[in-house]
């Protein structure tokens, strides 16, 4: 059996018209929150339960479950001897999710040669491609006639590390030279160091974004993330992921809410522990 893997409701619904099945839907926010070294673990379900019951974007039972029985999935079709097409996008918040699923199943003692991928960037007819769910039905039976591309275990095995592990590692995976599935990662992680603070100013990329365009005027929290994701090559951040960073800001001082109007503000934010060093295009220890 192929058991196809992908993120999102709205992309695995058109999969599913288009007579792609089994659909294992993948759902995290990977670039929020901690993330434990193997994510084979209960102690990592726990951890990524644990942030987004905190966060509020979901209540507890309905989250353990769901990803109790999204990782039992996974690992019976590991044991099973099933094969894996991915259908996921180049942006950073696909490939944190493709990486989390390949480390497990390289965990699992899957073979490269039992797993396949579409990984997507553009589609004919759509000008700013944003996401798989922009896909009809029948776009997906013609992707489905597309060679999937080959992954390699041993890079994805070495970009999770970096990603669960201490920041300094990211610039290796940045500058690596890779092809076939996993040839986004790269920018994936060149994009991702950027979201911590500057060594210039303190502020992430997104941070100075928000700052920047309230220099210009208020705006609320819904126009400037339409603003901020047009600024971006390929947009990530969702929106509930986005609002908690405008809520950080302002409750540093360095915007103002006013209502449901944002401002700019003269506060700073604190010190924090790992640092974007543009002049290195490295992350280090502030």
């Amino acid at each position: 059996m192929i058991l196809h893997i992908t993120n999102g409701d709205i992309a695995a619904d058109k999969m599913a018209a288009a007579g792609i099945a089994p659909v294992l839907r993948w759902r995290d926010v990977l670039h929020d929150g901690d993330l434990p070294a193997d994510p084979t673990s209960e102690a990592f379900r726990a951890a990524r339960v644990g942030f987004i019951v905190e966060r509020g974007w979901a209540p507890e039972h309905l989250v353990a479950s769901a990803f109790a029985a999204r990782d039992a999935a996974l690992a019976l079709a590991a044991k099973s001897g099933d094969e894996f097409v991915l259908w996921f996008e180049a942006d950073l918040y696909d490939q944190f999710q493709m990486l989390d699923v390949l480390e497990r199943l390289r965990r699992y003692g899957v073979a490269a040669d039992r797993i396949s991928a579409h990984v997507v960037d553009e589609w004919p007819g759509i000008a700013r491609f944003a996401g798989l769910g922009q896909l009809s039905p029948e776009d997906f039976k013609t992707l489905a006639t597309q060679t999937p591309a080959p992954v390699d275990l041993d890079f994805a095995g070495r970009a999770w590390v970096a990603l669960a592990g201490e920041p300094r590692h990211l610039a290796a995976i940045a500058r690596a030279k890779i092809g076939g599935a996993l040839r986004f990662v790269p920018d994936a992680f060149a994009r991702w160091m950027r979201e911590f603070p500057w060594t210039s100013d303190g502020l992430t990329l997104t941070e100075r974004r928000v700052v920047d365009a309230l220099a210009q005027g208020p705006a609320s929290a819904d126009d400037l993330f339409r603003a901020i994701g047009q600024a971006e090559t390929r947009p990530w951040l969702g929106d509930l992921s986005f609002y908690d960073r405008l809520d950080a800001l302002a409750e540093m001082g360095a915007i103002r809410a006013d209502g449901d109007v944002y401002r700019a503000g003269k506060g700073k934010m604190p010190p924090r522990p790992w640092r974007y060093d543009p002049e290195r295009d490295a992350v280090v220890a502030a």
